[in-house]
């Protein structure tokens, strides 16, 4: 009788996490590329467009990612030689033809948080029939994180910009904090992304997705990733568990958490650090009653 894990090494697939940003979609894609069979790269975000040209025009850093991605299969990997390869190609050609011609049964990892921002046109994700990997984090832990990455945007920009011009944008954005503009916009991200997202994975079988909490991942990594290698079909490498080993100099902003590097191990602390700064009476009835389908508690 074949073994049920042997099934899934025959053949390569793509695993698609879906995300809001800043929720850990990096952590999770360096847990996963430490496993011997999972190529993780940073940031791709070619679904997001339906050209090769026309991502390459939007998000022209990200070639980079395409970059590494090819280097870990063994292909050419240099711009020019996939400038050559996928020009005029479709961007789900280009997914289903670098699966084609992987034969050593890896499984590929693309982690864009964008996403969740492609409205009805996420339905070309369906294109590749990947594996859905649903990553959720609370709200008031997205607003934290995306709050503190934006004061630090506004920090490396003051070398960038005029002193009025700076010191203009710090006033409007201190305005709408306090004003509550920033707090609503940030909720209602988080809100729009992830009701696409289960909108979207309501039409996906059982056996194609898998739902992750970041404060579980944090809080029991061992048993989260063993349940998740258990529907992906394979064994849990203890690799795995102490992923900070195989952070590569990939990753940067815009392309995922920069700051993975700074971390020495998987911290249980981050899945609470926005209780002391976030107020629950800011979420609405909206929020709470997509949080109470999807998992989250409040």
């Amino acid at each position: 009788m074949t073994n049920h894990r042997d099934m899934g090494r025959t053949s390569s697939r793509w695993i698609i996490v879906l995300s809001a940003a800043r929720s850990g979609s990096t952590l999770l894609s360096v847990i996963l590329g430490a496993h011997s069979r999972i190529i993780a790269p940073p940031e791709l975000h070619l679904l997001r467009y339906k050209t090769f040209e026309e991502w390459r025009n939007s998000y022209p850093m990200a070639l980079r990612s395409l970059c590494v991605l090819m280097e870990k299969l063994g292909e050419k990997s240099d711009t020019g030689s996939i400038e050559s390869r996928f020009c005029g190609m479709q961007t789900v050609d280009i997914y289903r033809e670098i699966v084609g011609h992987e034969n050593r049964g890896k499984l590929l990892v693309d982690k864009s948080p964008s996403y969740g921002r492609m409205g009805d046109d996420i339905k070309r994700l369906e294109e590749i029939k990947p594996f859905y990997i649903w990553l959720i984090r609370h709200p008031l832990g997205v607003m934290a994180s995306r709050t503190d990455r934006q004061k630090v945007q506004m920090k490396q920009r003051r070398n960038e910009l005029s002193l009025l011009k700076y010191y203009f944008l710090a006033l409007k954005y201190k305005v709408q904090t306090l004003l509550g503009i920033t707090t609503r916009t940030q909720l209602e991200y988080w809100k729009e992304v992830h009701t696409c997202f289960e909108k979207h994975l309501s039409g996906v079988s059982d056996d194609r997705k898998h739902v992750v909490h970041f404060e579980d991942l944090v809080r029991n990594p061992e048993v989260v990733v063993k349940d998740l290698c258990n529907k992906l079909q394979i064994d849990i490498q203890p690799s795995m568990l102490d992923p900070v080993k195989s952070v590569t100099d990939d990753f940067e902003w815009g392309l995922g958490d920069e700051k993975i590097h700074k971390h020495k191990k998987i911290d249980s602390g981050v899945a609470d650090d926005w209780k002391d700064r976030c107020d629950a009476s800011v979420l609405n009835g909206e929020i709470r009653k997509l949080m109470e389908r999807i998992g989250v508690i409040c």
